[in-house]
């Protein structure tokens, strides 16, 4: 499957930085289940008005990278809950 993307983000109208964070990343190996090369899309929100949110996101995204890459052949079932473990210890560490 071909698939085409693109990535945007802006300052909304409240604030000066832009918070927002966000990684595309396309696996070198395929899955089992599709055969195809699994892309991950991971947007972090960068909490408006926090202090340090842009660190946050930018920390969140930092987590994810590679990530495709460390799971090998897995099946999706499989990605999906290593990915969520992944959220979780990132939430755990932003805390």
């Amino acid at each position: 499957m071909d698939i085409q993307f693109a990535a945007r983000s802006k300052v909304g109208l409240k604030r000066v930085n832009n918070e927002d964070c966000y990684i595309i990343e396309q696996g070198e190996r395929k899955a089992l289940a599709t055969g195809d090369n699994p892309i991950l899309f991971a947007v972090a929100d960068g909490m408006g008005g926090h202090p340090c949110g842009e660190v946050a996101s930018m920390i969140a995204c930092q987590a994810l990278a590679g990530f495709l890459d460390t799971q090998g052949s897995s099946s999706v079932k499989g990605l999906q809950s290593v990915l969520e473990k992944r959220f979780f210890d990132i939430d755990k560490q932003l805390r």
